[in-house]
Parts: C-alpha cells; sequence; structure tokens
C-alpha cells in the first residue's frame, strides 16, 4: 500500500500583491473565459516574474476567480455604504475590466444555448409535423380510399393482367 509523502503534494503558493497585479494583466490580455487553454499561457507568464513562484493554469484560474469573487464583494459592500469616496487602484480597475470579459463571454454562452435550444424544438416541430401528415387520423373517410386493401389490391392485379393480355391478343 502506498502512502502519501509530503514529497507529491504541490507546495502553497502565496501570492503576493504584485503577482496579482501581474495575473490580472495577463488574463486581460488573454482572455482565458474564451480560450480556455490560455490559462496555461498565463501560468507561464505569471511564474517568470518571480523565481521562486510555481503556479499551474488550476491555481492561476482559481486565484484570479477568488479575486473576482472578492471584488464583486467589496463592490456589493461599497454599494450599502454610498457616499463614502473610496480610492480605486489599478487593482480594481483590472478587476472591472475582467469582470465585463466574464459577463460578456456569459452573454455569449446563453446566446448560444437559446439558439441551440431553438434549432431542436425547431427540429422537433418539423418532425412532429411530418408524423402528423404520415400517420391516418381517425375518422378520416379519405384514409380509407387512400389504402386500399387486399381484395380491391388483388383486383386490381388480376385487371391489369386482363387488359395486358388483351392487348398482346390484339398485336
Amino acid at each position: 500500500m502506498t502512502s502519501f509523502t509530503s514529497g507529491s503534494r504541490k507546495k502553497q503558493v502565496r501570492f503576493q500583491p504584485k503577482d496579482d497585479l501581474v495575473l490580472l494583466r495577463e488574463v486581460l490580455a488573454k482572455n482565458p473565459f474564451q480560450n480556455k487553454s490560455a490559462w496555461n499561457e498565463i501560468a507561464l507568464s505569471v511564474a517568470d516574474t518571480r523565481s521562486n513562484l510555481q503556479v499551474d493554469a488550476r491555481r492561476v484560474r482559481e486565484k484570479t476567480h477568488l479575486l473576482i469573487d472578492q471584488h464583486k464583494k467589496s463592490n456589493a459592500d461599497s454599494l450599502k455604504s454610498s457616499g463614502i469616496d473610496e480610492e480605486y487602484g489599478e487593482k480594481e480597475t483590472l478587476l472591472d475590466e475582467i469582470l465585463s470579459l466574464v459577463e460578456d463571454e456569459e452573454k455569449q454562452k446563453e446566446k448560444q444555448k437559446q439558439k441551440k435550444e431553438k434549432e431542436e424544438n425547431r427540429g422537433k416541430d418539423i418532425r412532429k409535423r411530418a408524423m402528423e401528415n404520415l400517420t391516418p387520423k381517425k375518422g378520416d373517410d379519405d384514409s380509407n380510399d387512400a389504402t386500399p386493401s387486399k381484395r380491391n389490391s388483388s383486383g386490381n392485379i388480376v385487371g391489369y393482367l386482363k387488359e395486358k393480355n388483351d392487348a398482346e391478343m390484339i398485336y
């Protein structure tokens, strides 16, 4: 049975305020909300800023979402305490811009979802109407005429053969 050693677990990373700014700038520049693979590039860029900072795409993504959540909460708190002038730094500006990117991407996904649902509903409607046209309806007198009985069809065959035989006799 294998036991987990402390070496197999990744070291906890402490982001400093300057690391947060680098992270937010990279997120804003690469827009990973639109292209999920950009998180790897952002992680590499952030790791290059400090020699002892080892981060992967997951940690960068989680830290970004944590910063966004904290910013949303602070915005809600500042709305409650209106009338207070607050300092607005680069970090808050970057977070506001990133928040708008997130909201734009969510709107885009919602539009795509609605378009897909509309297409599916239209397809279902077309299939339903096609099935209604194919299946005979009860109480329809025309439906009885459309499908001849076996007796009529065999009579039609006999009549056809008779006509064919008569036509051959003439020649």
